[in-house]
């Protein structure tokens, strides 16, 4: 048990230090509602935290003969998914010019290289 629990906080410590990325983006014709640069913030800040999730979930074996293994898993899952679904709900299909500008904003914040915006 504290193998797993070690190997998992070295999973997570590393996942930690990737850096933010830019959510992905429609590149399409048409209306797309602009948001302030905050929430672009926020939408960044979830939707790195859903991916990062998802990265360990995609790392992380399961033992399902232990509940507990199999209840942390489920939970981890359930986070990532109202993550996702905030995302989808407040951030997905709406445009703001400053997606990049957050990526760099957190990065910088959290001593992480510079990115570049194009």
């Amino acid at each position: 048990m504290k193998k797993i629990f070690f190997i998992v906080i070295i999973c997570a410590a590393s996942l930690a230090r990737q850096g933010y990325e830019i959510p992905p983006t429609s590149s399409g014709y048409g209306y797309a509602p602009t948001i302030s640069d905050e929430q672009m913030e926020l939408c960044v800040e979830r939707y790195n935290q859903a991916k990062r999730i998802q990265d360990e979930l995609s790392m992380t074996s399961v033992n399902r003969y232990s509940q507990y293994e199999v209840d942390s898993y489920n939970s981890k899952v359930r986070e990532a998914d109202m993550l996702i679904d905030w995302f989808n709900e407040n951030c997905a299909g709406k445009q703001s010019s400053s997606a990049c500008e957050a990526a760099k904003k957190l990065n910088k914040e959290a001593g992480l290289p510079y990115q570049d915006c194009y």
